[in-house]
């Protein structure tokens, strides 16, 4: 049960940051393409607790979670399709560097 509700938050949470980098900058949006393979989109990985509420169970085992809660922190920012770390000098990036990351690594149209 309990690795279902994981699994279930993982997967939200991967959900809810994965997504194409975009900011607005004179209303252009920077494109991230990953070094290792070449796709386009970013994943954040958390590290820390995570839960959520079970609001249904029936009588085989299955059941509903409500709403997923975090109180993580940002530990990395990765291609969500092959896992390449987005790293600089001292390891990997934060969310503050990723602007820069993009402008020294992706050539930007």
């Amino acid at each position: 049960m309990l690795l279902l509700c994981q699994k279930k938050k993982i997967q939200t949470i991967k959900d809810k940051f994965a997504r194409k980098v975009e900011m607005e900058n004179n209303e252009k949006s920077l494109v991230f393409k990953c070094p290792k393979c070449g796709h386009n989109r970013l994943e954040t990985v958390f590290d820390g607790v995570h839960f959520c509420e079970i609001t249904r169970i029936d009588p085989d085992g299955d059941h509903d979670t409500g709403e997923i809660q975090s109180e993580a922190m940002v530990i990395r920012v990765q291609c969500l399709n092959c896992g390449y770390i987005l790293e600089d000098e001292c390891g990997p990036i934060s969310y503050d560097d990723i602007v820069d990351w993009i402008n020294d690594h992706t050539p930007q149209k």
